[in-house]
């Protein structure tokens, strides 16, 4: 054991001698407690000893956090208390930001331990966890937190704290009553015991929700007519207005959308209004309208006004063109309600232990988590589950000593497994030691130890025997996830069969030092700490195997097997844990590359795929190039569609050929460009269709466009068209541009480009 020493805040140290007694265990205490006595060997610090003094027993750096002074006859004496640096440190770091969403343990970890001064490493496979507005808080509590969601346990070794499924290794002693089972203690506490819980999540934003009730309006006044194109009730009177009362928190209106709508008004007591227009650049399709919410729930009146022309619409511009709104008939304003109950959650979560259906037991309520952090109920059933689960509390502490003299080897650790078997208290279970107690003398000697036995595994014993209904422990509680294979078990038996059969031929007596004869300073060193591989004669080992893991300048192999990767760069982290790939940069956490089987996902960023030649194809995710569209030879136009100069004109009053285009659908979208004007008055029209013989008219309208501009030179006569196509299937389509005008008007039109692209 490495000598005992104390620090002052200055970094002076002196030597320490105490008995000390140490706890350590698998939720991450390690604290250390002695007394200290004043003697000759000490005076120099002896009455200067405060908080924050540092203390170094057995390789692990503590701090004092409660120092206790008493008289002793003439004399004083402390009775000191210290914890490990690792848990000082983290408190006095903090995070001031948050992060919200779904991120690995990798990624969580490496938001905690940024400018702590630790790292990590992760030694199993962790899912990706959920956690909503993680931070503004001290970095311990939230490594807390992430050990609580990951379901994760952890060992500190110097300034890296290593991150399992599970901490400790697994034995086959058994503790048995008839062989050496004498120091045995058991208690059962059943005062919180539950066996029903709920759970609540994080408050949602909105505070209503749409109901199952929808109404007509009630009274209309002004001029209403019936609008020939759509056979509904519209007006273009400004003025016009529609009345209705209702009794919620809000509503929505269903009207028509279409290419000539105007403003409603739509406003509540005369207090408060909020205006909509219904223009949408189609010839007309139902929509509804989210006028106002989260109202206070009571009975309004409301009046809705035709406030006239959308100045955001063009084809309404002209002064020649009036805007229009609908007002359709029956239940065409939907109401909201307040949230009520669970509603007002983000997620709930329920759970009942299969304890609660056994007589003399039943349901006993748990305390219900309330936790703004939980957006998705399977991660708050997990709390909820665990906290019913635990209520039941039975510990054992036995005193280990008597194991030790029995051929338990070595020295036990938090989080082992051992078996115990004993009729007299029913138990026959395998469990952990989650606690261990330590006593040693002034010169480091180990006295004694006692171990608390995991809560858990004998919980699970004693809920078995409450009722033969529950044959299984399984079937009580869920208990651990599934630990996914870890792929360096084979390694570790080959490597352990490789050293064994190694000891034929070499000696360990006090370890093997093997030296080059050709350069000194290239050395190997083995013993049971690990192997050492050094370059300048044994100062340093960069390169080495420990029972911690392995440290590597330079590792080549044909094959590695492994759980988790970590490379991190100055501008880019990359994590693979098994799981998923991940790429991110590390001052912004929104940008990220993640690449799980059959997914990729990109945050932030672009993807861009170059030809061999260098030039860009795919930027941001869109084809750099376009399918340019031919249309048919001779122009498909109708007779009354006649070409003068370089531009048709027609007089039709009704949509009629302009050309045909037949091509392959290998694109989302379609983008038409054209060139419009009127010859005098009126408004000259476009459309791209297709015939359609199933429809009443035999054509589907994809887009239209108009213009009242007379003149052929001005920028003002362009027009263009996106149609969303839908996802590409490589088929033939058929489409039709369209020409027409207004009523005593000439509409003059031409093709400027058409391709696909997207």
């Amino acid at each position: 054991m490495d000598k005992m020493y104390i620090e002052d805040l200055n970094g002076e140290q002196y030597p320490l001698r105490a008995a000390v007694d140490r706890d350590r265990g698998v939720n991450g205490e390690k604290s250390i407690s002695f007394p200290l006595y004043e003697e000759k060997w000490n005076e120099d610090y002896f009455k200067n000893i405060d908080t924050c003094w540092k203390v170094g027993f057995d390789g692990d750096d503590y701090e004092i956090v409660i120092p206790r002074v008493k008289a002793r006859g003439n004399k004083a004496m402390w009775e000191l208390k210290a914890v490990h640096r690792f848990f000082v440190d983290m408190r006095n770091n903090r995070k001031y930001e948050t992060v919200s969403g779904s991120m690995t343990a990798q990624a969580r970890l490496n938001f905690i331990f940024d400018g702590t001064g630790y790292n990590f490493v992760l030694v199993d496979s962790f899912a990706a966890q959920d956690m909503e507005n993680f931070g503004d808080s001290d970095c311990l509590d939230l490594f807390q937190k992430a050990l609580d969601q990951y379901e994760a346990e952890f060992e500190i070794k110097g300034k890296t704290v290593y991150w399992r499924n599970q901490i400790g290794q697994d034995t086959d002693f058994v503790y048995h009553r008839k062989l050496n089972l004498k120091d045995i203690s058991m208690e059962k506490d059943s005062t919180n015991f539950s066996t029903y819980g709920m759970g609540f999540g994080k408050l949602k934003e909105v505070k209503d929700t749409l109901s199952s009730t929808s109404i007509p309006y009630k009274s209309r006044s002004n001029a209403y007519y019936i609008e020939s194109g759509q056979n509904k009730l519209a007006t273009e009177t400004e003025g016009s207005t529609f009345l209705f009362t209702f009794k919620g928190t809000g509503f929505s209106f269903t009207t028509l959308a279409h290419f000539l709508g105007g403003k409603w008004e739509f406003k509540l007591d005369e207090n408060t209004a909020k205006t909509i227009s219904t223009y949408k650049d189609v010839v007309a399709e139902q929509q509804t309208y989210e006028i106002f919410r989260g109202l206070e729930d009571k009975t309004y009146n409301v009046t809705a006004t035709f406030k006239g022309k959308d100045t955001n619409n063009p084809y309404t511009k002209g002064n020649d063109v009036k805007p229009h709104n609908y007002l359709l008939d029956g239940d065409i304003i939907h109401l909201y309600r307040s949230l009520v109950g669970n509603e007002m959650y983000e997620c709930t979560a329920e759970y009942m232990s299969p304890l609660a259906a056994i007589p003399g037991i039943g349901i006993r309520h748990h305390p219900p988590i309330r936790d703004e952090r939980y957006t998705k109920q399977d991660s708050l059933y997990k709390v909820v589950k665990k906290n019913v689960d635990e209520s039941l509390i039975v510990s054992i502490t036995v005193d280990i000593s008597e194991l030790r003299g029995q051929g338990f080897q070595g020295t036990p650790n938090e989080g082992d497994r051992i078996f115990i078997m004993d009729d007299r208290l029913s138990l026959n279970i395998e469990t952990r030691i989650i606690n261990i107690s330590e006593k040693f003398d002034a010169n480091g000697k180990l006295l004694s130890t006692q171990v608390t036995l995991s809560n858990k595994g004998i919980r699970d014993a004693y809920q078995s025997q409450l009722s033969n209904t529950v044959k299984q422990l399984q079937s009580i509680l869920e208990g651990r996830m599934k630990i996914p294979y870890n792929v360096l078990d084979d390694a570790v038996k080959l490597a352990t069969e490789a050293l064994q059969k190694a000891q034929t031929e070499l000696s360990f007596e006090n370890g093997i030092v093997a030296v080059s004869k050709i350069n000194p300073n290239l050395l190997v060193v083995v013993n049971s700490a690990g192997i050492g591989v050094s370059i300048d004669g044994g100062q340093t080992f960069e390169n080495a195997i420990t029972a911690f893991g392995i440290n590597t300048n330079l590792l080549t192999a044909g094959a590695i097997h492994t759980n988790n990767i970590q490379i991190i760069g100055t501008e880019a982290y990359f994590f693979w844990d098994g799981n998923e790939f991940l790429a991110m940069d590390p001052n912004d956490q929104a940008k990220y590359v993640k690449i799980t089987p059959g997914f990729i996902d990109i945050g932030g960023g672009a993807v861009r795929i170059r030809r061999k030649d260098g030039y860009v194809v795919v930027l941001d995710g869109i084809m750099q190039y376009d399918f340019s569209i031919r249309g048919m030879t001779p122009q498909y136009a109708a007779s009354t569609v006649i070409q003068s100069g370089r531009s048709c004109y027609t007089e039709e009053t009704t949509p009629t050929d302009f050309q045909a285009y037949l091509f392959r659908h290998q694109s989302r979208y379609l983008r038409v460009n054209v060139a419009m004007f009127t010859g005098g008055s009126g408004t000259a029209y476009m459309s791209v269709e297709q015939s359609y013989p199933e429809f009443t008219d035999k054509w589907k309208r994809w887009a239209m466009v108009a213009n009242t501009n007379t003149d052929p030179s001005a920028e003002a006569s362009g027009r263009e068209m996106l149609i969303d196509l839908g996802v590409p299937d490589g088929g033939l389509t058929l489409i039709y541009l369209r020409l027409w005008a207004s009523p005593g008007a000439t509409a003059f039109g031409r093709e400027v480009g058409i391709w696909q692209e997207g």
